[in-house]
């Protein structure tokens, strides 16, 4: 393994060890691998760094070949490879046909494919969302708890925006006012309404989320379309994403919203987020697991209920228990307006 340039494999003990050994690496996955395993077993630090993920959905020979190019090298190239029968019929290494690769004229990485790096947004103002209705679990307390803790946890610019059917958070935020009444969390497709947002990028919380780290890097990060890899095993299964989180540019993915009509939800038992992931299904567009792109994101009931984890940044509170209902100090410190 020393003085490679680059190990690429399946999770296993030899890209474990190259990680270890600080040897650049490329870990090819899919959902079949335990996402612990892949995600989890390599110092934070060296994320998109020295060690790198690639889904096999959607991945061919070539692709492959390109991507290892461009961590080697450096640069997007376009690369030819041989044909099948070409490669069949070699008996000795010097009868190896040659690759092709030649330097790409635009130079772009697809961020709708999982576990590429992400281009930064420089200086550009992030939406940072949220959905209250009325009558529901939450009230404004929470609305004020998850602006404050944004505001404290973030150098980057922002505009805080509530879409709501209450009143009252005007006099704490900028509001837009829910067009339908569509019930429980249903409300969270009117974030794709056209026209209601300025900002070129969106980050969207559920209100039961607690911020107790710098998300420079979440609102810095210019996601095509981003979410949580699901916390439950069935859903991640399924195909699905969790909407806990969300991050995307604006404009792109109206058609969420466009398309969606009230018989949608009893065709969709697991919720919004249901309906989200078989949409982009539908349009042949993929998601970015945020937990891949930004550290120091957990789950209360996975990862939180001993001890916070010592880079904690994001913590999802999905279901029960609610914030409200924890008595730990770190909730204390950090759920607060």
């Amino acid at each position: 393994m020393k003085g490679s340039e680059l190990v690429v494999g399946y999770p296993s003990g030899l890209t474990i060890m190259s990680v270890a050994l600080k040897v650049k690496t490329l870990i090819i996955w899919n959902k079949y691998y335990n996402r612990d395993f892949w995600s989890n077993g390599f110092p934070p630090d060296t994320k998109n760094k020295t060690y790198f993920m690639e889904d096999t959905l959607g991945l061919t020979a070539t692709k492959l070949v390109e991507r290892v190019v461009q961590l080697v090298t450096g640069e997007d190239k376009t690369v030819v490879l041989p044909k099948h029968r070409e490669i069949s019929k070699i008996s000795r290494v010097d009868e190896a046909p040659t690759v092709q690769i030649e330097k790409k004229e635009i130079q772009e990485i697809d961020i709708t494919s999982p576990n590429l790096p992400l281009p930064i947004l420089n200086g550009a103002r992030t939406a940072v969302v949220c959905v209250l209705k009325k009558g529901g679990s939450f009230d404004i307390g929470y609305v004020q708890k998850l602006k404050g803790m944004v505001e404290r946890n973030t150098t980057a610019p922002f505009d805080f925006v509530c879409f709501t059917d209450s009143e009252d958070v005007k006099t704490i935020c900028k509001t837009i006012p829910l067009k339908h009444a569509w019930v429980s969390w249903w409300s969270k497709i009117e974030l794709f309404r056209p026209n209601v947002l300025d900002s070129k990028h969106v980050v969207y919380f559920d209100l039961d989320t607690i911020i107790v780290g710098n998300i420079d890097q979440l609102l810095r990060t210019d996601f095509t379309f981003g979410a949580l890899c699901p916390w439950n095993p069935r859903n991640r299964k399924n195909g699905m994403f969790a909407s806990g989180m969300l991050a995307w540019q604006n404009k792109t993915h109206e058609f969420i919203y466009q398309d969606f009509t009230e018989e949608d939800i009893p065709a969709n038992p697991r919720g919004d987020q249901q309906y989200m992931s078989r949409k982009l299904a539908e349009y042949t567009k993929q998601y970015q697991p945020i937990q891949d792109c930004i550290d120091g994101v957990y789950s209360f009931k996975r990862d939180c209920r001993r001890e916070l984890p010592h880079n904690a940044k994001i913590i999802c509170f999905h279901g029960k228990p609610r914030p409200s209902e924890v008595r730990r100090d770190w909730v204390t410190e950090h759920w607060r307006a």
